[in-house]
């Protein structure tokens, strides 16, 4: 009889549904139906949002926060930063979020 026995397995439960365990099947990544707003777009616009990553917002935010952040240190002491840079860089970063989505998905 050994002296250390190895602990007892544990039944881990992962995120989203699939815990692991035997008889388990992988979720359907490409039919799978998009949720949010991105699936209440028309069904001929909704896979390229989709693909874009419009439904999962956190790159954008982390490309368009710097940018955000540098445009406010830009503008004159006292002033708003100006609408139009704002939005000019705040899509350049979803659209450039949406491309490099795009690359990896090739």
């Amino acid at each position: 009889r050994p002296l250390l026995r190895p602990p007892p397995p544990r039944h881990v439960h992962l995120p989203g549904g699939n815990d692991g365990g035997v008889g388990d099947e992988p979720k359907p990544k490409g039919g799978a139906a998009a949720t949010g707003w991105v699936g209440r777009l028309p069904p001929s616009l909704s896979p390229y949002a989709r693909l874009m990553r419009l439904d999962k917002p956190i790159g954008s935010w982390l490309l368009a926060w710097p940018s955000f952040w540098s445009i406010g240190l830009a503008a004159a002491q006292g002033a708003p930063p100006d609408p139009w840079t704002l939005a000019l860089f705040g899509s350049g970063a979803v659209l450039l979020r949406g491309a490099g989505g795009t690359i990896n998905d090739l």
